[in-house]
């Protein structure tokens, strides 16, 4: 389905003309993208994975880009090396119980940054890669299909 396909339907559940003034298309366009966008960041379905190679830098933090699902990255390596996900509450906890010592390999995602223990020291060109879920962007013309279109 494409982006009008959607507005008809709406219109047509709701028993609704095109010409009404009530539901215009910009409200529907609205309605249909929220659904979209929340059904596209409610799984991590195959259509939605990303990539995405960092520069590392000396900072245990980084900005996740913001077209990711909250809490969305599955995977993170640094210089091939992968690292676990831990809860935030526990990633602190582990740097506290091992005050600056820390040698596990652990990463986690908290208000759109996403923290890596032990941290880069060092800057290194494309080090740091991640895999998560992106927010497709909104449909706007009628003929936009979803990111879901090729899986009918």
């Amino acid at each position: 389905m494409n982006l009008s396909d959607f507005r008809n339907a709406i219109l047509d559940e709701q028993s609704l003309e095109s010409s009404d003034t009530f539901l215009t298309t910009a409200i529907l366009d609205r309605f249909i993208n929220r659904a979209y966008k929340w059904a596209a960041s409610s799984h991590p379905w195959t259509q939605t994975e990303m990539a995405e190679e960092r520069d590392s830098a000396d900072n245990e933090y980084y900005s996740i880009a913001e077209n990711w699902v909250p809490d969305g990255i599955t995977k993170l390596s640094y210089q091939d090396e992968p690292y676990k996900k831990v809860l935030m509450r526990d990633y602190l906890r582990y740097q506290d119980e091992n005050e600056g010592n820390s040698i596990d390999k652990i990463f986690a995602e908290f208000e759109g940054k996403y923290f890596i223990n032990p941290a880069p020291t060092e800057v290194i060109a494309r080090a740091i890669s991640i895999w998560g879920q992106e927010i497709p962007d909104d449909m706007s013309d009628a003929g936009d299909v979803t990111v879901f279109e090729n899986d009918a």
